[in-house]
């Protein structure tokens, strides 16, 4: 039986007046969350709220997981149909905000997103992307045209392509993986992988419990200079 702990943090970081990510954490459900409202649209705050806001309505314990994912989506698609009427409400052209959400039982675990925030594994002293990014350097990686290294000084770095509130339709990409005891998993919003290096979240999550990691991983990027919104939940498994 898998046993998990975790931790979240979320800052306004230093130059935002606002924040605009808003995080859900509930490990009795095996449900964690990261919404980035969109920076510069109306009312991200209250994209990135709503969407924490209706997945805390979730009850996932001793369902089918395809179900759970199945009420995920529709959720989603819920706030989606909510932000498009806030906009015509408020006269604006978009209001939105990315997600990424991670869903654990003991047997299979889920990660659905739209946009640009994340879930990293941490399993056998490496780090890896578990979501693929929905950003136009993504797609320049994908394609082959610039490398991994160049999309993090592109100029056009921050463009995602997909988010909730931008289009009728919800699309939400979805991976299974299997955890296993010893994983780490860290969710975040571009605002922590922007200031924070990979190897330095994996260092963190090795040496660290879920709380302080978290916290030193905010650090981190407070000091490095953090011109966005800073979120990031750290989920550790053990058996």
């Amino acid at each position: 039986m898998l046993i998990w702990t975790s931790a979240q943090v979320s800052d306004v970081g230093t130059r935002r007046k606002i924040n605009e990510d808003s995080v859900l954490e509930l490990p009795s459900q095996g449900l964690w969350v990261v919404a980035d409202g969109m920076g510069g649209h109306a009312a991200g705050d209250y994209a990135s709220q709503l969407l924490v806001k209706l997945l805390a309505e979730l009850d996932t314990r001793n369902r089918p997981v395809a179900d759970v994912v199945d009420d995920i989506e529709v959720l989603i698609g819920k706030a989606n149909t909510q932000m498009h009427q806030y906009a015509r409400q408020r006269k604006v052209e978009t209001v939105g905000s990315t997600v990424v959400v991670m869903l654990l039982t003991n047997q299979i675990g889920v990660c659905l997103w739209a946009g640009d925030s994340r879930l990293y594994q941490v399993r056998d002293d490496q780090i890896r992307c578990v979501s693929n990014d929905h950003s136009l350097v993504q797609r320049l990686v994908d394609q082959g045209q610039i490398t991994k290294e160049q999309a993090e000084t592109h100029p056009s770095k921050n463009v995602i392509t997909r988010a909730i509130g931008a289009d009728p339709q919800v699309f939400l990409d979805c991976r299974v993986f299997q955890p296993r005891a010893g994983d780490g998993y860290i969710l975040c919003s571009d605002g922590l992988y922007n200031e924070v290096h990979e190897m330095d979240m994996l260092d963190l999550v090795n040496g660290l419990n879920p709380k302080d990691a978290a916290e030193s991983m905010l650090s981190v990027a407070l000091v490095d200079g953090a011109d966005d919104n800073v979120s990031v939940i750290v989920v550790k498994i053990r058996e």
